[in-house]
């Protein structure tokens, strides 16, 4: 009971969360996990050119 009215006092304090649109550590999240993405995509065809190129002659 004591646990939580300290809860909702803290809870209290913070400020109030931005929409996610406009919330920058998701958009900075976004953004790290999209060139992540195209990192490893990119890696991996220049592997599979490199394997095919060995293999092939």
């Amino acid at each position: 009971m004591v646990e939580h009215a300290v809860t909702e006092a803290k809870a209290s304090k913070l400020p109030a969360m931005p929409a996610d649109d406009q919330n920058e550590a998701l958009l900075d999240a976004s953004k790290t996990f999209k060139i992540t993405v195209i990192g490893a995509v990119l890696f991996c065809l220049a592997a599979l050119f490199i394997i095919l190129r060995t293999r092939m002659g």
